[in-house]
């Protein structure tokens, strides 16, 4: 019982550190579907059965490239192809992550995500944005399109997410360095 407590406690920790970068890096963030359902528990499994990740891995142990005000960026190679990605965290946490795109934020293991509503330096709050099914399977919310443009040239972001069990969760990011580290992310050291 022991073994598959700890087994579980690993699942946990690779969704909340590393779910969000292969959502990105597979397009799941976008709709989803049965094939990104599929794709997400065959992983889950894997990590179940092995204990291990070659993604978490590459991630949890890539170097730190660029550092600016609280954003670092971690550039991570591909064990099979060689190719470069790298992603933005946010004081080195695995819970809020920048890719070339989107920006993530990981609320796995605090009941499931609902929605969020997002406010801009000292801008009115938005509408609240509901989760798609897949953002509600993985507990983790993107922030795309306009809203991350948005977020590439603000100041300061604060975020209120509705969870599917325990209320809401608050969040106040200062966002000074993600444009410098966001242009290290789709600069060559990162593939592009």
């Amino acid at each position: 019982m022991e073994n598959a407590t700890n087994q579980i406690s690993r699942m946990s920790e690779w969704v909340d550190e590393y779910t969000v970068v292969a959502l990105s890096e597979k397009g799941f963030g976008n709709g989803g579907g049965m094939k990104t359902k599929v794709a997400i528990l065959i992983c889950a499994v894997l990590v179940v059965v092995s204990g291990t990740s070659a993604l978490s891995a590459n991630l949890a142990q890539a170097p730190v490239i660029a550092k600016y005000g609280k954003w670092s960026v971690r550039r991570a190679l591909d064990p099979m192809t060689d190719k470069a990605s790298c992603v933005a965290l946010y004081g080195d946490k695995f819970n809020i992550q920048v890719t070339d795109d989107v920006c993530f934020i990981s609320e796995s293991g605090k009941g499931g995500v609902q929605s969020i509503t997002l406010r801009f330096d000292d801008r009115p709050p938005q509408q609240m944005q509901l989760a798609n099914d897949v953002e509600k399977d993985v507990g983790a919310i993107g922030i795309r399109d306009n809203d991350f443009q948005e977020l590439l040239t603000a100041n300061r972001l604060r975020y209120q997410v509705l969870l599917m069990v325990g209320g809401l969760d608050d969040g106040d990011l200062d966002l000074n360095g993600l444009a410098a580290a966001h242009q290290v992310i789709m600069g060559a050291k990162c593939g592009h």
